[in-house]
C-alpha cells in the first residue's frame, strides 16, 4: 500500500493537552490532517498546548489484511497545519503549538478482521459465505484466516482459494453438512473432518430435540478455543507425555470436567436458561461455554506444559502442592465454600479448591485476556490510549499478542479495556463485561502462565 493510499483513509488522532487531558477523534480527510480541528475538543482549555502523539490509520478490512507493513516514520507535512474544515478557524492558532512525534506503524493480520478476497467485504469468524458477493468462505487453519473460495473443478464440493498462496484443492469439514462447522480441510486428506472437529470423541445424539442447536453452540465455542491454541503455537496433542491428545465429549447428562485429556461438557450448558440457573446456584459471576472450555483445557495443558517439567517447583510455590487429595479438596470446597479472604489471592472462589483448579481458572483468565485485547485492537478499540501521559511518545507497534507481547504490556492494555467495557455494559443495563478484580498474587500466577506458554519448547512457529 502506498503512502498516498493511506492518506485517503479514515484517521484517528490522539492528542494530549498540557494539563494532562487526552482526546481522540476519527474523521475522513483527503491528503492532510487539520490538527486544529482537535482543538474543538479542548474548548474548556483555551490556553492549553496540544501535543500530537500518534496518527493511526483506520483502514478498511481489505487493507488491514494485506499483511504488508505500512511504515509511517515521518512528521506530518506542513499542510497538516492548515485549517481545512469549516468552523475551526478559531482554533487555527493551536496548530502552531502542535508537536509531532515520529512513530512506526505496522498493519498485519488482526483477529477476526478478515476480508473477502473477491470483493473486499468484511468476513467474520463463523461466516460460510460472503454476504456481498455470495462467494463461499471458510476458515483455513494452516494460515489461521478466513479465505474466499471458488469451485475448483467439475467435482462438487471441491474449492480453490481465491488469491491465496495455497493452491491445493479444499473442501469443507464433513460436519459442515450439519451446519456446525465452516473449517476447511484438503481434498486429498482421507480424514474428512477438520483439525478442530477431529478432536471430537462424542457428539450429541442428534435424534433428540435441541441436540443439533446445542452442538452448534458448543462447536462455536470450541472453534474459538482451538483458534487461540493454534495462535499460541501450542500442540493439540503430546506424543511423549500423558494424556496424549486433547479430546472432547459433548453429551447429555454427562459430568462437565476433564479427565486424562478428555474434556466433557453436558450439552445442557448450551441452554442459556439452564446455564444461568447453574451460575446462580454456584454463586458464580460468570459462566459461558467458552469459559468452560478454556478452564478445562487448562487441565490438559498443565499435564504437558508443567507436570514433569522445570516449572513444577515454581508452580507449587505459587499455586500450592497438587499432590494433595483432589477428591477431598473438592468435597471440602463444596461443603464449606472458599476461605473468607479468597479475593486477596485468587482470581475466583473456585480457584481456592485445589492447586489444579487454581491453575485452570488462571489459565482461563489468561486466555480471556489475550483474545479480548487482540480482538479489541483488531476492531479499533485501542486500550493503550488510556495510559498516555502528557509529552510522551507512543511507540505504536503491531505486536502478535499471542506470541510477542510482554506480560506487563498485556496487563497494561487489559486493565483499561476492562474498565471501559464494564462501563459500556453497565450503561446499557448488562452485567459487567469482566466481573473480576485481580489481586497481586493472582497477577503473579497469570505471569507464570504467560511464561510457561511463551517459553514452551512444544510451541510451533507462527502460521503467518
Amino acid at each position: 500500500m502506498r503512502q498516498g493510499d493511506m492518506e485517503r483513509h479514515r484517521l484517528r488522532i490522539i492528542l494530549c493537552s498540557s494539563t494532562g487531558n487526552k482526546t481522540g477523534r476519527d474523521w475522513d480527510h483527503e491528503g492532510s490532517v487539520c490538527v486544529s480541528v482537535m482543538g474543538q475538543a479542548r474548548q474548556d482549555e483555551p490556553d492549553a498546548t496540544l501535543t500530537f502523539l500518534v496518527i493511526l490509520p483506520i483502514l478498511p478490512a481489505k487493507a488491514r489484511n494485506t499483511g504488508n507493513p505500512l511504515p509511517l516514520n515521518q512528521a506530518l507535512p506542513a499542510a497538516a497545519k492548515q485549517t481545512a474544515h469549516p468552523g475551526c478557524a478559531a482554533f487555527a492558532d493551536k496548530a502552531a503549538k502542535v508537536q509531532y512525534a515520529k512513530v512506526s506503524l505496522e498493519i498485519g493480520n488482526l483477529m477476526r478482521n478478515f476480508a473477502c478476497t473477491n470483493c473486499g467485504n468484511t468476513l467474520y469468524f463463523e461466516n460460510v459465505s460472503c454476504l456481498k458477493c455470495g462467494h463461499a468462505v471458510g476458515f483455513h487453519a494452516p494460515t489461521l484466516s478466513m479465505v474466499t473460495l471458488q469451485p475448483a473443478s467439475a467435482s462438487p464440493g471441491l474449492f480453490k482459494i481465491v488469491k491465496g498462496k495455497d493452491a491445493s484443492a479444499q473442501r469443507y469439514c464433513s460436519n459442515a453438512s450439519y451446519g456446525v462447522c465452516n473449517w476447511l480441510t484438503t481434498a486429498d486428506d482421507s480424514n474428512t473432518l477438520c483439525i478442530a472437529c477431529d478432536l471430537n470423541r462424542t457428539i450429541p445424539n442428534l435424534s433428540e430435540f435441541g441436540s443439533l442447536k446445542a452442538w452448534d453452540e458448543l462447536e462455536r465455542a470450541k472453534k474459538r478455543l482451538v483458534y487461540s491454541i493454534l495462535r499460541y503455537g501450542l500442540p493439540l496433542e503430546s506424543k511423549t507425555q500423558s494424556p496424549g491428545r486433547l479430546t472432547f465429549d459433548f453429551a447429555r447428562d454427562t459430568k462437565t470436567g476433564h479427565l486424562d485429556g478428555v474434556i466433557s461438557i453436558d450439552i445442557m450448558e448450551a441452554d442459556a436458561v439452564e446455564r444461568e440457573r447453574q451460575r446462580q446456584h454456584f454463586d458464580e459471576p460468570y459462566r459461558t461455554l467458552l469459559g468452560h472450555l478454556r478452564h478445562e483445557s487448562g487441565h490438559f495443558y498443565w499435564s504437558i506444559l508443567v507436570e514433569n517439567t522445570k516449572y513444577i517447583d515454581a508452580f507449587r510455590v505459587l499455586f500450592g502442592d497438587e499432590r494433595q487429595s483432589y477428591s477431598d479438596a473438592i468435597e471440602r470446597h463444596h461443603a464449606f465454600g472458599p476461605s473468607a479472604n479468597w479475593q486477596s489471592k485468587h482470581v475466583s472462589a473456585y480457584a481456592t479448591s485445589h492447586p489444579w483448579e487454581d491453575w485452570a481458572e488462571t489459565w482461563a483468565h489468561y486466555l480471556h485476556m489475550t483474545e479480548a485485547v487482540d480482538t479489541a485492537e483488531a476492531t479499533g478499540m485501542e486500550p493503550r490510549a488510556a495510559g498516555l501521559i502528557f509529552g510522551s511518545i507512543w511507540p505504536f507497534k503491531r505486536y502478535d499478542i499471542y506470541r510477542d507481547e510482554t506480560f506487563e504490556a498485556l496487563i497494561g492494555r487489559w486493565i483499561p479495556l476492562t474498565i471501559a467495557m464494564n462501563s459500556v455494559t453497565r450503561s446499557i443495563g448488562h452485567n459487567d463485561f469482566y466481573p473480576f478484580v485481580i489481586p497481586a498474587p493472582a497477577f503473579e500466577k497469570l505471569a507464570f502462565v504467560h511464561s510457561v506458554i511463551r517459553e514452551s519448547p512444544l510451541r510451533r512457529s507462527s502460521a503467518n
